[in-house]
């Protein structure tokens, strides 16, 4: 029995399901497969879809296996990024290579990126960041003559679409996370979606978790996630607040959710109930990104033709003293709210300036579908003088 009860302080993104709900659940022999069925269906999926234990392992998996050619070790991503994405680049034996942004606002120059694509190069790895697709077709003939794969980053995405393409399914391959802070979080785990004839049927090693695996990791998880959410409530138990100023003094290491070993019934189950709930949820998420948008507030940059599917609200302020203003004020209100994806940037990324002012100056505010009109009010109230308007 796992007994967590979550408070209301509403961390980036929250969860589409409650503990209760994970308590009750009841894995039947075939979950595994008809999650399998009912993501691909939901997401616009037609190729293979593989799980895998969490997102950087199905990356390092699928970049070890592909056709390997010695003078090709270079895989071109974003220099804005989760560490663990060059990391998993570098595990599987090749070598980061980075591009920049052209803006603060995540767009990227394609064309440019295209002409970095030599003979050395693997692979391409192309990112939606915060449930906004990068429509990168301008890579499309580029690496069909060069014989370079292009992989989908889709850990923050899901049922977003280009000109009506869902994302996951516009180029070689994809990956989507399970993991904490995710569209569907599932308590981990993750899914390698392979479109490219070449990627089709290659082993995958990733073994089905038996349900009572699931059940203790799973409990560990919630556990850790309690707790870091404990820990930005606006009134805080006395407990609660030493291990804060202990974490603070760095004497005490914060708990984090743990990675699964696997992906099995329960994580399937969990999966299915998400799923029946997502359009709902999909809906809300938006129509609150709308509601900031609309009041001068920049999102991250949705190109022409684009349908996001928003996961929280990422924008970047004037400057760092902005930035701990704004994040002070939501804090203080309960709100996960700060720099938190991702304040740094991989150290061999060279200048990529717009890359770093974007790491250095964003702040992550949720808008997910537990947020009520006056929370996001507040938001609004508190951004809107501190962030240049939309032209």
């Amino acid at each position: 029995m796992i007994s967590v009860a979550f408070r209301n302080t509403h961390d980036v993104v929250e969860e589409i399901w409650s503990p209760a709900d994970l308590d009750q659940l009841r894995p039947e022999p075939d979950s595994v497969t008809r999650f399998r069925e009912r993501f691909a269906d939901m997401g616009g999926l037609t190729g293979e879809v593989v799980f895998a234990a969490s997102g950087r392992q199905a990356l390092r998996q699928l970049l070890a296996r592909l056709p390997r050619r010695p003078e090709r070790r270079d895989v071109l991503l974003s220099a804005f990024n989760c560490p663990v994405v060059p990391d998993a680049v570098r595990a599987a034996g090749y070598r980061p290579v980075f591009y920049d942004f052209s803006s603060v606002r995540g767009n990227v120059d394609w064309d440019q990126v295209a002409t970095d694509i030599g003979g050395s190069v693997a692979a391409v790895i192309v990112s939606h960041f915060f449930g906004a697709p990068a429509d990168a077709e301008a890579l499309r003939e580029r690496t069909q003559k060069a014989g370079v794969f292009v992989i989908e980053d889709c850990a923050h995405a899901f049922d977003a679409s280009i000109r009506g393409a869902p994302v996951g399914s516009l180029w070689d391959a994809a990956v989507f996370s399970f993991n904490y802070g995710k569209p569907i979080s599932l308590c981990g785990g993750a899914a390698l979606v392979l479109n490219a004839a070449a990627l089709r049927g290659i082993s995958m090693p990733c073994r089905e978790a038996d349900e009572s695996v699931e059940r203790d990791e799973t409990a560990a998880y919630l556990k850790a996630l309690s707790a870091g959410r404990r820990a930005i409530a606006p009134v805080v138990a006395p407990l609660d607040l030493v291990r804060r100023i202990l974490r603070r003094m760095r004497i005490m290491t914060p708990l984090t959710p743990p990675l699964a070993s696997g992906f099995g019934p329960l994580r399937a189950a969990l999966g299915l109930a998400s799923l029946s709930r997502w359009r709902e949820v999909r809906a809300v998420r938006n129509a609150n990104a709308d509601l900031v948008a609309s009041c001068g507030i920049p999102l991250w940059h949705v190109t022409t033709g684009a349908q996001p599917s928003w996961l929280r609200l990422r924008a970047t302020l004037r400057d760092e003293s902005v930035l701990r203003e704004a994040s002070t004020r939501l804090r203080s209100r309960g709100f996960r709210a700060g720099n938190i994806n991702w304040p740094k940037i991989d150290p061999d990324c060279g200048p990529a300036p717009w890359a770093r002012q974007a790491a250095r100056c964003g702040i992550d505010v949720p808008i997910h579908q537990n947020m009520s009109a006056d929370e996001i009010a507040f938001i609004i109230e508190v951004l809107a003088p501190l962030v240049e308007p939309v032209t």
